[in-house]
């Protein structure tokens, strides 16, 4: 959590006008942290690397706001994709 509270602080003090952030947002709570302006889920595997995030992962449901869900591994296709949806 003290983690997700830092990424969310850089974010918040940065001096630009757009940012990135790539990382495992495994609840909903760690979300609304973040609070980002666009949520890409990346639902491409079952289980993640790490026993301990399985555990506590929440997958979104159809209250959660996703901007983007890429369910298959093409990431050249989809990250043009939105990287062009991002330009407009």
């Amino acid at each position: 959590m003290r983690q997700v509270k830092r990424a969310a602080q850089l974010a918040d003090e940065a001096n630009t006008h757009h940012g990135i952030m790539d990382f495992v947002c495994p609840t909903k709570e760690y979300t609304k942290l973040v609070k980002p302006h666009i949520v890409v889920f990346m639902g491409t595997i079952g289980l993640g690397r790490y026993e301990d995030t399985n555990k506590v992962f929440e997958a979104p449901d159809q209250n959660d706001v996703i901007d983007y869900q890429i369910k298959q591994k093409l990431s050249d296709i989809e990250a043009q994709r939105i990287a062009s949806d991002l330009k407009s």
